[in-house]
């Protein structure tokens, strides 16, 4: 099933894979990872910024999925699972389906939104599956499966032969390269003296 597809079938839809509290975030990004990626048996959370801030101890969601932590001036990837950090009124976090973006805005599929403060959510709403257009605030990054990344054709310079490629841009050290495949086009970055910079 294709991104639009997915979004045509199911929008409105209430969607609760694990049959408890109705229909939240997570599973929403459980149930696209399974129709979409065919991933079924990642580890469970206890909200959703787990699937960002409890990633290395995660080894079937870090087998599937690279992990980017959004930087300004980055666009999300359509189906991206965006995840946000915490906040006052919600120590859960939230985790979205990115539809389209650009720098400054993310067009998502939520479901369990926190637009509203007030609301308890910890139980799911009844709104089901819903776009939404936000802004980058509070986005601590964004998961993209690892099969898609043998595919991005990647424009500009390469690293040279025998480079040290990083695993990830929270493990690099200088003198390291990375594909940053959150671009619109995919570019390598070399970090020096702590700075990423594209090459």
């Amino acid at each position: 099933m294709t991104h639009n597809k997915y979004k045509n079938t199911y929008l409105h839809t209430i969607i609760d894979v694990d049959k408890k509290y109705g229909g939240q975030c997570v599973d929403v990004a459980r149930h696209y990872m399974s129709v979409i990626h065919n991933v079924n048996d990642v580890e469970g959370v206890n909200g959703a910024v787990d699937f960002f801030t409890k990633y290395d101890s995660m080894p079937k969601l870090k087998s599937a999925y690279h992990r980017i932590n959004y930087q300004p001036g980055m666009i999300c990837p359509q189906g991206a699972l965006v995840i946000w950090g915490t906040t006052k009124n919600n120590s859960y976090g939230h985790i979205a389906i990115c539809d389209e973006a650009t720098q400054s805005t993310l067009t998502i599929l939520e479901q369990d939104g926190f637009d509203n403060p007030a609301r308890d959510v910890s139980i799911g709403d009844t709104d089901g599956l819903e776009v939404r257009t936000t802004s980058y605030t509070n986005v601590l990054g964004w998961l993209v499966i690892k099969e898609k990344t043998a595919e991005i054709k990647v424009i500009g310079a390469v690293p040279p032969a025998g480079a040290k490629i990083a695993t990830s841009d929270r493990t690099a050290q200088n003198g390291d390269y990375w594909l940053n495949i959150s671009l619109a086009v995919p570019k390598w970055m070399l970090l020096v003296n702590g700075k990423w910079n594209y090459i």
